[in-house]
């Protein structure tokens, strides 16, 4: 079976979604157009777009609807939320338009841009920070595999929750450095608490929870079943399914 016949979402009903019916790689050429460009290809329109200039040193660029496309962040840096009109103008069936910016859509330069859509796969939340342990309810749907958490309206580093390293540790994605130890003291990201179906937790760390401060979420579903009756195959010459 291909990876885009995987099965993202399970349940009751019929129907089940794939990796193509919510994520695409769309590849292109900017042509430095005043009126921009369309980049289609996928069949669904996209709630998260992240572009990355290949042949460049360009910033990855991270739009989305729930924020607002003139909205974006930059996943290899700790700069606070900031407004561009040229990046992403549209989301449409297929796709996105850039404009005429040249970090986007520059002549000649090539450029990926990554999208997903919300459903049992992806999903974004947003909160305003507290300063205190508190619960965050999402709608994924099930327990997320791996969760980025950045401050919008501060400057901070993006942390990461990956259920690979547990509850007690968080990465931080614009950094290179290993995998950090939750603070002591009460300082914690987490809250030293697994995420749920419906729930993720939080500490009163300032890069997820600061009192006041507006952040947003992506969550990824991922990882492997821990249901009983989960099967899987390996591919190691011997053993069994």
């Amino acid at each position: 079976m291909s990876i885009q016949m995987m099965l993202l979402g399970t349940g009751a009903v019929a129907t089940k979604t794939y990796v193509d019916d919510v994520f695409y790689t769309h590849l292109y050429t900017g042509n430095g157009s005043v009126s921009g460009q369309t980049i289609t290809g996928s069949d669904f329109t996209p709630d998260f777009v992240w572009i990355k200039q290949r042949n460049g040193s360009q910033n990855n660029l991270l739009i989305d609807t729930t924020r607002g496309i003139n909205k974006y962040l930059k996943s290899d840096e700790d700069e606070e939320e900031a407004t561009n009109e040229d990046f992403v103008t549209q989301v449409l069936n297929g796709g996105f338009k850039v404009g005429n910016s040249g970090v986007t859509n520059g002549s000649s330069e090539t450029n990926v841009g990554w999208t997903w859509k919300k459903s049992p796969a992806f999903t974004i939340c947003t909160w305003t920070g507290s300063g205190a342990n508190r619960l965050i309810s999402h709608d994924l749907g099930s327990i997320p595999g791996m969760i980025l958490v950045k401050a919008s309206g501060r400057q901070s580093d993006w942390n990461v929750y990956h259920r690979g390293i547990g509850n007690d540790h968080y990465l931080e994605l614009n950094k290179t450095s290993d995998k950090q130890q939750e603070g002591t003291g009460g300082v914690q990201t987490w809250n030293n608490t697994s995420p749920t179906a419906t729930t993720f937790s939080l500490g009163p760390s300032w890069d997820v929870n600061k009192d006041g401060i507006d952040y947003v979420a992506y969550l990824f579903a991922g990882g492997e079943s821990t249901a009983a009756t989960a099967r899987s195959v390996d591919f190691d010459g011997s053993g069994e399914s």
